[in-house]
């Protein structure tokens, strides 16, 4: 009956421990979606790359307090981009990342929900070509 299936469906949520009350957390973030479209096998540091990309908020250049100094970004700018490399630089506080569009510097903060990632300072592949 389908009491009889409910009843069978929250035992098995139970003992998986998966019910409303509880948060649940990823155990790894996804792949890095990369520039050539190739789909690689999971890397730690290219998924850490990509997640700093969709998540990224705004950050300033060079210390300024001021407005001119802010680096223009809303939370998911970088999101669309394409990942092609990135390096862990200055004991995992700095992450620069090599995309389709641009080169982008972030620092990461450590959080009780996992790493923020606040944007330093990005430059365009049009801007490094002139």
């Amino acid at each position: 009956t389908a009491e009889g299936i409910a009843v069978g469906f929250d035992s098995v949520k139970s003992t998986l421990g998966v019910t409303a009350l509880a948060p649940q957390h990823r155990v790894r973030h996804p792949r890095a979606e990369y520039a050539d479209g190739v789909l690689r096998s999971w890397q730690r540091e290219s998924s850490e790359a990509q997640r700093a990309l969709a998540t990224a908020v705004r950050g300033s250049l060079a210390g300024g307090s001021n407005h001119a100094s802010q680096v223009f970004t809303h939370k998911g700018y970088y999101a669309r981009d394409k990942y092609i490399a990135s390096l862990d630089v200055n004991a995992k506080t700095l992450l620069v990342v090599l995309t389709n569009e641009r080169v982008v510097a972030f620092e990461r903060k450590p959080t009780p929900d996992g790493d923020q990632y606040v944007a330093l300072w990005h430059a365009g592949w049009d801007e490094l070509a002139d």
